[in-house]
């Protein structure tokens, strides 16, 4: 009879939220709130989220396989509208070379107070976080996150990219207006009904006008803005169709802490903390 223990061994990634959540649900009933609500009057919500790029997820290989996702039609194509090909093509090329990845696409490209900044894809299913032009000291300010699969929609928008970067620091000197160089951003993708995007932090709304199936909402701030790391309420993305109807509210603490599924196999948001039969429902097409 051998006494001896096994070795220990650290849990796979989002272990712990998953057995919580599966121990909430057994012992008590309770289950995790959704990040996507309907237009409900009268709702409110308190918040805590941190003033700093959203985390990534990765796979180890510890957890098992899971059947390929059903492809579900033909993804937005890249190429923002007045992006030359050869203006399109220098940005994939500078952004790749930062990034280190050769099949990074241009989605979005938008030029304001605080410079310039590029949204790009892979095929794959990763998004990048991209400043054109910025001097290799600061490495465009390169971003990545999975979001695997990239033609499935957790609703009618993803976040795939949540930013900012306080007021002050060498940036400032290459911005095209120093003044405006506190920025706070969310980036994504969105389902063909959704016409505008607002992004509220920090007590200002941007909107964004998707193209190409993405968006990009970009707040300036003062020099003298501090993020407001831990104040409830903050963080809340939203999407409204042609007629000015809202289609969700994505509060940025929830994102995480729902999955819906995607047909033949798999679930959204990647790296979520819930079980997949434990999705709250079926993922949406992104095209």
């Amino acid at each position: 009879m051998k006494t001896t223990l096994p070795p220990s061994r650290d849990l796979p990634p989002h272990a712990h939220a998953r057995i919580r959540a599966r121990l909430e649900r057994e012992v008590g009933g309770r289950r995790g709130p959704a990040w996507l609500l309907p237009l409900v009057a009268g709702t409110a919500a308190a918040i805590l989220v941190a003033f700093v790029a959203w985390p990534q997820a990765t796979d180890t290989g510890t957890q098992p396989a899971r059947p390929a996702p059903t492809a579900p039609g033909e993804r937005p194509q890249p190429g923002p509208p007045g992006v030359t090909p050869q203006q399109r093509a220098e940005i994939e090329a500078g952004c790749r070379r930062h990034a280190g990845a050769s099949d990074l696409l241009l989605y979005q490209l938008i030029d304001d107070a605080a410079g310039r900044f590029a949204l790009l894809y892979s095929p794959a299913g990763r998004a990048y976080a991209c400043h054109p032009g910025r001097t290799p000291i600061h490495a465009d300010g390169g971003q990545f996150s999975d979001v695997r699969p990239l033609d499935w929609l957790p609703g009618p928008l993803s976040i795939d990219i949540v930013t900012g970067n306080p007021a002050g620091g060498a940036m400032a000197e290459e911005l095209p207006d120093p003044s405006l160089v506190a920025v706070s951003l969310a980036a994504g993708r969105v389902s063909a009904e959704v016409a505008r995007v607002t992004y509220t932090y920090g007590g200002r709304t941007a909107e964004a006008a998707p193209t190409n199936g993405t968006y990009v909402a970009r707040i300036l701030y003062p020099p003298n803005w501090t993020p407001p790391v831990m104040s409830p309420p903050l963080g809340v993305v939203r999407a409204y169709d042609a007629a000015g109807d809202e289609l969700a509210t994505v509060r940025l603490s929830l994102y995480h802490h729902v999955c819906f599924a995607v047909p033949g196999g798999g679930d959204v948001p990647h790296g979520n903390a819930v079980d997949p039969p434990h999705c709250q429902g079926v993922a949406v097409p992104w095209r």
